[in-house]
């Protein structure tokens, strides 16, 4: 059963199952909640899934079963999100059984497509869902899909061993094979907060220093022209790499003796600057806190998301860079105590509508589980994230590593790029990799065929100037300066720059709505964060906004807040 609310203030302890705790979100979780209300599609960026393809004598009983006992070991998986994104509710139980669907194989694209365009109600819940599709009588496919604000790419693969080890427990009669309980994510909150709130000042030291002087945005050459707002239309390309990259990226990596992400990560920020012909930098990349924390099989957002600054000279062999990167790295992790929130605001990044800031690119290492490790009773087994349709970054690259080789899975802005440029960006970087493999002395020079784009030179305009000054915009400055307990505010002065955080935000869209009798949404206030945006976007709206119905609106409002007040 989902949990119901009475009001926009709190949960309802007397409707649903029991509310068993309460957890303060961290501030990455915050921040991610604070994202899916700027913009509802962003939220379906977030979507975390994999499809298991299960072949053999299936018992579906087993499976519901299995998936009811995974629910009740993982607490965050019968957690919802509180009306005001600052506590995680845990259930004490959440009836979320799985969705069966007999269906052609041949539909099976259609509905994972139809399950990433499903979005999270992270109030109401459920933040973790399951289906299962029945080919035949021998073959299933379980999807398995949760928010990211309750689970990260490392858990994924925990849920995906202890539903194996439940199964198969299940099918042997055995109540379960695990010997203790699950780490529980209000543990690993407490923890974290004990272990690196020492650190916060040191940590801001650091980045301070990583991140001064500009900050260089990716300017990768685009096939259409840049929205002036942000989207997150996706498309993707799965590859196959060939056995002589994947060699090549092992035998470097060996030589070097770095990791394979390390040498891929050198790579990756090699070919970007190559095809944007830039020499500075930054690469987005998740850094999982279970091990850190020895909670190897915690369910829950625990990822760290570092910004790795690469800044290449003419002069750099593969080689040379290849030990700046690692450097930068290992550095990066030992100060990522900060979430990436707050990474933006210490290095006072200007807004721009119009690209996520600081990191445009990121990279992703996954490990697949070799198969006689995922056994499903004596079923066989395999399994494959799925392509999401809506994508947070501008590009974002995930190196797929299993017994079969290493899959790139590309995920990109499909209002930004087509298929063809990415699709040459890729075979950019596996003949990098196989060149420098030959000769890891190479330099690594810009790319001879950069593509000249005529939108290259709007990337960064600033969205036109209104001189346009009445009674509205004095309005709006009122309510600005009376939420935010500033003394001035210019008309182009950004709410997130002068103070305003998502909380005040929330005031200031009360306070409009009141006093212009306008109904407008937390969405169009992100979307237009000066009070000049903002006072163009209401006088667009069909209600009238004349001097004489200014004044009106303006008088009932203050009727209406003495209402409310007494």
């Amino acid at each position: 059963m989902i949990p119901s609310y009475t009001n926009e203030s709190g949960f309802n302890p007397f409707s649903g199952p029991q509310l068993e705790a309460i957890i303060p979100l961290t501030d990455s979780q915050k921040e991610i909640w604070i994202a899916t209300k700027i913009d509802d599609k962003s939220s379906l960026g977030y979507i975390e899934s994999l499809s298991v393809h299960i072949r053999g004598d299936i018992k579906l009983n087993a499976l519901h079963t299995a998936i009811e006992k995974l629910i009740s070991r993982h607490e965050i998986l019968r957690s919802t999100i509180s009306p005001d994104g600052t506590k995680l509710y845990i259930m004490s139980e959440y009836d979320n059984p799985p969705l069966v669907q007999n269906i052609n194989t041949n539909d099976s694209h259609k509905i994972i497509k139809e399950e990433m365009n499903q979005s999270f109600d992270l109030i109401k819940g459920p933040l973790f869902r399951t289906r299962i599709l029945c080919h035949d009588k021998d073959y299933c496919t379980l999807i398995i899909s949760a928010h990211h604000i309750i689970c990260d790419g490392w858990s994924l693969d925990t849920i995906l061993n202890d539903l194996s080890v439940l199964y198969t427990s299940c099918l042997n009669g055995n109540e379960s094979e695990f010997l203790k309980p699950a780490p529980r994510f209000s543990e690993y909150v407490a923890i974290w907060h004990d272990k690196f709130q020492s650190e916060i000042k040191r940590c801001e030291i650091y980045w301070k220093t990583v991140l001064n002087g500009e900050i260089p945005s990716l300017d990768l050459p685009l096939d259409y022209k840049r929205p002036d707002i942000r989207t997150y239309r996706a498309e993707s390309i799965s590859l196959q790499a060939e056995n002589v990259f994947f060699s090549s990226l092992k035998t470097l990596s060996s030589k070097n003796n770095t990791s394979l992400f390390v040498t891929l990560l050198t790579a990756w920020a090699a070919t970007l600057s190559r095809i944007s012909n830039q020499s500075d930098i930054i690469i987005g990349i998740p850094a999982a806190g279970q091990p850190d924390m020895g909670m190897e099989n915690l369910v829950g957002h625990c990822v760290s998301f570092l910004p790795i600054r690469i800044k290449i000279k003419n002069s750099d062999t593969f080689t040379v860079l290849l030990q700046k990167v690692k450097s930068s790295l290992y550095s990066a992790y030992e100060h990522r105590c900060l979430s990436f929130g707050r990474l933006i605001q210490i290095v006072n990044i200007p807004r721009n509508l119009s690209r996520i800031p600081l990191v445009s690119a990121s990279l992703t290492h996954t490990q697949k589980y070799t198969l006689d490790k995922i056994r499903f009773g004596n079923c066989t087994v395999d399994y494959y994230l799925n392509p999401r349709y809506h994508e947070i970054f501008e590009i974002n690259l995930n190196a797929i590593e299993s017994s079969d080789g290493l899959r790139l899975l590309c995920h990109f802005n499909a209002d930004l790029f087509n298929k063809d440029s990415v699709l040459k960006w890729l075979n950019e970087l596996k003949e990098l990799i196989i060149n420098v493999n030959n000769n890891d002395n190479r330099l690594l020079r810009p790319s001879p065929d950069i593509r000249d784009s005529k939108h290259l030179s709007d990337l960064n305009k600033p969205l036109p100037e209104n001189k346009f000054r009445n009674s509205l915009e004095n309005a709006l400055i009122q309510i600005w300066t009376d939420v935010l307990k500033v003394p001035v505010v210019n008309p182009d002065d950004n709410f997130f720059d002068i103070g305003g955080h998502s909380i005040l935000l929330a005031e200031v869209q009360q306070k409009i709505n009141i006093q212009f009798e306008r109904n407008v949404s937390m969405t169009e206030l992100f979307q237009h964060p000066t009070v000049r945006l903002m006072a163009q976007h209401l006088s667009d709206m069909k209600t009238s906004t004349t001097d004489s119905s200014f004044s009106n609106a303006r008088g009932l409002g203050k009727k209406q807040r003495q209402f409310f007040q007494e």
